[in-house]
């Protein structure tokens, strides 16, 4: 074994998370202990939150296998993963079982669960906004701060913030980017809220008046590219959705993105004397 962290596949693509922090060969394998002393395990401030612990105590309770699974914790008994076995282990007094990485990186966190397929993208967010070392610069804490703010005050999916705001660099795929700790913001947090609060109003327009059960990630991003034009105007906007309700309701059934703000920036430009002009027309 070279290294902490190995190569992983994501959307068919290899890429590292991060580069070995040391290159080591154990000299024996690790021990599993057993204990009941629960307190003895801390919690890393940069992992991500115990929030499926009822889901994991019925799975467990159907099928007990603690002692299979030990949890990992570093040699300051910080626990790297198992954080909600030792969670059930406490809450219901059974032995918990665990072994000692004494060459754990704060990477490997991310490696650990990215091959254990078990994070989501608010995992990743919380890990780089919250780990202070220094792989992690400030500026990208920031940015992965700024993301799980806004993901969480507007009830927007994590793929529709990477969509809108993430710079993306050659032909890596955004969201291998955002894994990989690398999200690029487009724009500063002023005008991304400013985007964000006017998405909004046009989100809940649409809910309002029942011209889609969810609002997905092409119709953000049509609106996005909308509101973004240089002259677009929030009033006449919404006088020309208030005037066109039946187009706009078929025009939100085409699945995408070019296709919805294409028919969006007609209906926005009707019997207009100033028109808007997408970035092609120019």
């Amino acid at each position: 074994m070279k290294g902490i962290l190995t190569p992983i596949k994501i959307n068919n693509t290899q890429r590292k998370v991060m580069e070995p922090t040391q290159q080591f060969q154990p000299k024996k394998p690790p021990i599993i202990q057993v204990t009941t002393d629960y307190d003895q395990f801390k919690i890393l401030d940069y992992n991500r939150p115990i929030n499926h612990l009822a889901k994991m105590s019925k799975s467990l309770a159907r099928s007990n296998k603690l002692y299979v699974h030990p949890i990992i914790v570093n040699k300051d008994m910080e626990i790297i993963d198992g954080q909600h076995r030792w969670s059930y282990a406490q809450a219901t007094q059974q032995p918990l079982y665990y072994v000692i990485d004494e060459n754990f990186h704060p990477a490997d966190l991310i490696a650990h669960n990215v091959t254990a397929s078990n994070w989501v993208a608010r995992d990743y967010a919380y890990f780089y906004s919250s780990c202070e070392c220094k792989e992690f610069p400030v500026e990208q804490r920031r940015n992965y701060g700024l993301c799980l703010q806004i993901c969480e005050e507007f009830k927007v999916a994590y793929d529709v913030f990477i969509k809108l705001f993430h710079m993306s660099k050659g032909n890596v795929s955004s969201s291998l980017d955002f894994k990989n700790g690398e999200l690029r913001l487009k724009l500063p947090k002023e005008e991304i809220f400013s985007v964000m609060l006017q998405l909004e109003e046009i989100v809940n327009y649409l809910l309002k008046f029942k011209l889609v059960k969810k609002v997905n990630i092409e119709m953000y991003h049509a609106f996005y590219h909308l509101i973004r034009l240089e002259g677009y105007d929030r009033e006449r906007m919404f006088k020309k959705l208030e005037d066109n309700l039946d187009v706009v309701l078929n025009i939100l059934k085409f699945r995408r993105t070019d296709e919805i703000f294409n028919r969006i920036l007609e209906v926005y430009n009707k019997n207009a004397k100033n028109r808007l002009e997408s970035p092609r027309q120019k």
